[in-house]
């Protein structure tokens, strides 16, 4: 494959020598004289840029800034060749305003060759990956599109299996076990549409989970009504999917328990994140309150046995409750315990 490289020198019998040189080596030479023309011509799809710095009308330093800083340039390497800035401070400067590589006369015609197709495969492995990581972001989000369709179809076979149901007990299990699915698909339909493909937006996905909440088999005589109040932070889905699944139980468990007899009542939701990036829950509610000695231990039924499993097993984090006109439910998880899988 010919390559195309941009010469830039304002020296004509330096830059005939130079594109030369590169031409011999199979390489396409496009010749600018001064950075005004070098940075049209950078447009042009060119695969190196060879510049120079002492320029009539834009120094080489400032062009290579300005090749750096464009959208449509930025991925180009540039490769600095110099007859007059030889000191390391030199160097050093043209480095760090973005330049690749950084070679002074005299040089080698096979050092300049060898450099040149350094720098251009660099970029091309460059190109290489950023496309694997892209498709493989592209694979990531369809698993996670497929595993919510399958959970959907699950939950669907649950829900048809649960309305042909005569006996109650086992209606209301698979009722239960069709709420848990879909708070999880939930969490990855919200995987989907993240720009991240570890983390979820756990501020969108409580907000959802307060819409889900009284859908879930309960009476549709209830009158309580839940609001939620929060602010943005990321989890990685192994946090996101118990935290939901623990925040739905006590949701759920509120709804039935709290307002007894059709009472009208509230449940406030909150979510926030600390500085350390610890994740606080509280789910208030107003209703009747719970026993003074109560504990999760031994009057806790299944729902809130998961929910604190869940939290402080799961998660490493606490389940606490306060109940003074109504009960509030307090999550806390310091840190997270898992790593990003993508």
């Amino acid at each position: 494959m010919e390559y195309r490289i941009l010469l830039v020198d304002d020296n004509d019998m330096q830059r005939y020598a130079i594109a030369k040189t590169l031409t011999s080596a199979g390489f396409q030479v496009l010749e600018a004289q001064n950075g005004t023309e070098a940075l049209q011509k950078a447009t042009q799809g060119v695969d190196l840029v060879i510049l120079d710095i002492k320029l009539p009308d834009i120094d080489g330093f400032e062009v290579c800034k300005r090749l750096k800083s464009d959208p449509s340039t930025s991925s180009i390497p540039v490769m600095h060749l110099t007859a007059t800035y030889l000191s390391t401070e030199d160097k050093v400067k043209g480095l760090e305003g973005g330049a690749d590589g950084y070679l002074t006369y005299p040089v080698k015609p096979s050092e300049l060759i060898a450099t040149s197709h350094a720098l251009i495969r660099m970029k091309k492995a460059e190109v290489t990956l950023q496309k694997l990581l892209h498709e493989k972001e592209i694979l990531v989000q369809e698993l996670y599109h497929r595993a919510r369709n399958n959970m959907q179809v699950i939950a669907s076979l649950l829900q048809l299996y649960s309305d042909r149901c005569k006996d109650p007990e086992g209606r209301a299990v698979l009722k239960e076990i069709e709420a848990k699915i879909h708070v999880m698909a939930l969490a990855h339909q919200k995987l989907y549409e993240s720009e991240n493909p570890s983390y979820v937006n756990l501020d969108e996905y409580l907000k959802d989970l307060t819409l889900v909440a009284p859908e879930t088999g309960l009476d549709t005589s209830l009158k309580a009504t839940i609001s939620y109040n929060g602010e943005s932070a990321l989890v990685l889905v192994d946090t996101a999917i118990p935290l939901g699944l623990a925040v739905h139980e006590l949701l759920t468990n509120a709804l039935r328990h709290a307002f007894p007899n059709g009472k009208p009542g509230k449940i406030d939701v909150r979510l926030r994140e600390g500085v350390q990036g610890e994740i606080s829950v509280d789910i208030a509610d107003n209703g009747v309150g719970l026993p003074q000695d109560f504990s999760i231990e031994k009057h806790g039924k299944l729902g809130l046995l998961l929910a604190s499993s869940l939290i402080e097993n799961q998660l490493g984090g606490k389940l606490t409750y306060t109940s003074k006109r109504g009960t509030t439910w307090h999550i806390k998880i310091e840190k997270e315990l898992y790593s990003p899988r993508v």
